[in-house]
């Protein structure tokens, strides 16, 4: 058996961080751990869990599972039942940088410090600028996911060992254009590309760039003025998804409008394919391809830099800046959570606005039997 000891930790700011770590061990074997901020608590939690295992024998028979047994267990129980786009980038997280450090490891050896020499090596790929804070956040992340499920769900752990800080991640600018007049000159400069329908519906409903990429013709509704979003297009895998956190809707638009328009000549256009935003070849368009043309026409202009997801910012921050109506802009930006949407609330309050005359909020039901009181046009002044 072992009693509580300290661990001292440095913080980037330069604060220091004592605990105290109380850890049961039977036959050479960690069966149980936690962490205090005091020494007292940690030796009263200490002397009243090892009553537990000297009364009943039977606790401290665990079967030995491997990482490899849990990898098995996560993949079957977790990956497969989640989304398409997050089941994929877990995969590639788990194969390139989890497994080959963990995967020899039984996993009542997992301990603290292991997982403090696993943040360590990532760290190292950080000062080599092979992955970016944020990534090195997403596999912590995914470790922490692991292991909980490891004591929760799968019952192959008594307790999790994680206890890592997350790395500091640079705060990046907030990218939107807040002069309108930069979207006219864009759009002018794109006038004659192919997908200046495309960015043009980028601009006026916030949609993400797969959610364009999937567009039919048949999703688009001119007797009732909506977009029906509810799939988008994954590229890498040349089939349809349901849309981020499969969440479906319908955004508002005005046929009469000039951006109306626009999608009444997109569907008119290429009668030979059901695709609204079609490749020369009459197939769906990546979306890393459309950001990369979004990219080349913005160089041959004079204006600040955005990127094709910028046009989304975009979209949204004019909204909360003219309509001040954060579960309205939820629900066309198809958010899960309205903490998401509440980043772009700086901007209700960023001018002092005068009247809008406007007759009404955006449309608050996603039902396709209700009509819209009013549409919400960012080029429209």
């Amino acid at each position: 058996m072992s009693t509580p000891y300290k661990r001292v930790r440095k913080h980037p700011s330069g604060k220091q961080t004592v605990t105290w770590i109380a850890v049961i061990n039977v036959n050479n074997r960690r069966v149980k751990q936690k962490s205090f901020r005091r020494k007292s608590d940690a030796q009263h939690w200490y002397d009243k869990e090892i009553v537990k295992y000297r009364t009943n024998p039977d606790l401290t028979k665990q079967q030995n599972f491997t990482f490899e047994d849990l990898i098995v267990q996560f993949t079957e129980k977790h990956l497969d039942v989640i989304h398409d786009v997050t089941s994929d980038k877990y995969k590639i997280l788990l194969r390139i940088h989890i497994e080959p450090f963990f995967r020899y490891m039984k996993l009542l050896d997992i301990n603290t410090q292991v997982l403090f020499d696993f943040r360590r090596e990532l760290s190292a790929k950080i000062e080599n600028n092979k992955i970016s804070p944020k990534y090195a956040n997403d596999i912590l992340f995914l470790v922490r996911l692991m292991l909980g499920k490891a004591v929760h769900r799968y019952k192959q752990l008594p307790t999790s060992p994680y206890d890592c800080d997350p790395f500091r991640v640079p705060k990046k600018s907030f990218q939107w254009w807040d002069d309108k007049d930069y979207i006219k000159q864009f759009l002018n400069a794109a006038r004659v590309h192919r997908y200046y329908p495309a960015f043009v519906c980028a601009f006026e409903t916030g949609m993400r760039e797969q959610e364009i990429c999937g567009l039919c013709k048949e999703d688009i509704d001119f007797k009732r003025g909506q977009i029906h979003v509810y799939r988008q297009w994954l590229a890498k895998k040349h089939r349809y998804a349901p849309c981020k956190h499969d969440i479906e809707r319908w955004i508002d638009f005005d046929p009469d409008s000039s951006f109306g328009q626009i999608l009444g000549k997109a569907v008119d256009s290429n009668p030979e394919t059901e695709i609204l935003f079609p490749t020369i070849g009459l197939q769906h368009i990546a979306n890393s391809k459309l950001s990369d043309a979004f990219s080349k026409i913005l160089k041959t202009t004079d204006l600040p830099r955005l990127t094709l997801h910028g046009c989304r910012h975009t979209f949204a921050s004019w909204y909360m800046e003219e309509l001040d109506d954060v579960y309205g802009l939820m629900r066309i930006l198809g958010h899960a959570n309205i903490t998401t949407t509440h980043k772009y609330m700086h901007n209700s309050s960023r001018r002092k606005r005068q009247s809008l005359n406007l007759t009404g909020t955006v449309r608050s039901s996603v039902t396709s039997n209700s009509l819209p009181k009013s549409r919400f046009s960012v080029l429209n002044d």
